[in-house]
């Protein structure tokens, strides 16, 4: 068993409240989480225009918790609204 995470920083340039901040992470994580994947916010509620993403995943196979948390990168990246700022990706693998 593989264990996929990543932690994502982004900035929301367009973000002018926390409502705008909510309504952005809102959306992306409704388009992370329809990909199967486990998603948390961690944030400062003061910050409106920065937010912590992490996403988890678990697969049997390492090359597909790459694959697939690269496709989450690249979703991120392409999502408009948003610039990643920094990115880590992190695999564990079950010992036997």
């Amino acid at each position: 068993m593989i264990v996929g995470i990543g932690y994502f920083e982004i900035f929301i340039p367009g973000s002018r409240s926390l409502k705008d901040k909510r309504r952005v992470v809102n959306s992306l994580r409704q388009k992370l989480q329809r990909k199967n994947l486990s998603v948390a916010i961690f944030d400062e509620d003061s910050l409106w225009k920065r937010v912590d993403l992490g996403v988890a995943l678990v697969s049997s196979s390492p090359h597909k918790a790459r694959e697939v948390l690269k496709e989450v990168k690249e979703l991120i990246e392409s999502f408009s609204e948003v610039v990643l700022t920094q990115s880590k990706l992190d695999y564990w693998e079950e010992e036997k």
